[in-house]
């Protein structure tokens, strides 16, 4: 935040951190095997909230998490979506708006929603579907940030043929256009 306070992960996420004051504050719950903050405002904190040993790293299946300051420590809660397997809360803004990626199943691609308070209804962003979105941040003004990751596209015979390890095979008495 401008005040000079940093939230990070150690040894890949082995314990979330703020470091505030020339301090380290762990960022713990007891019902999370890990913590991973992503952005920080003057009053709170968000990330992903890795559930378990087994499933810690995958964004499809885990809550994330809203931490709020309380003096020298955090006050955490676990965020979810209704209807979710998935929510990764990655940009916050001092107005409290948040954004990040839901997952409507562990195998879907994800879906950037925006929302202005926690209790407010998320606004989800379309994406194409070839694409694979990642966000970074919420700007003051609202505008989500990130990357865009761009997914090959499944192969497709139209016409006289049949798909047969990604290659185009024609039916008999057909020729593949080389155009």
């Amino acid at each position: 935040d401008a005040g000079g306070v940093f939230v990070g992960f150690n040894d890949f996420g082995m314990r979330g951190f703020v470091l505030q004051d020339d301090a380290f504050v762990d960022l713990e719950h007891p019902d999370a095997f890990r913590l991973f903050p992503f952005a920080i405002s003057s009053t709170h904190i968000v990330g992903f909230w890795g559930a378990t040993e087994e499933s810690w790293y995958d964004n499809a299946v885990n809550p994330s998490f809203i931490a709020a300051r309380n003096g020298d420590h955090y006050d955490i809660q676990k965020f979810e979506l209704d209807g979710f397997s998935g929510v990764g809360l990655t940009g916050l803004n001092e107005a409290g708006q948040m954004a990040g990626v839901a997952y409507a199943s562990p195998d879907s691609l994800p879906h950037v929603f925006q929302l202005d308070s926690r209790t407010a209804e998320p606004r989800f962003l379309p994406i194409e579907g070839h694409l694979e979105p990642f966000v970074t941040g919420i700007s003051a003004e609202g505008l989500i940030h990130g990357q865009l990751f761009i997914l090959e596209e499944e192969p497709v015979c139209s016409g006289h043929g049949s798909l047969e390890n990604d290659a185009c095979i024609c039916d008999e008495g057909f020729e593949l256009d080389p155009l």
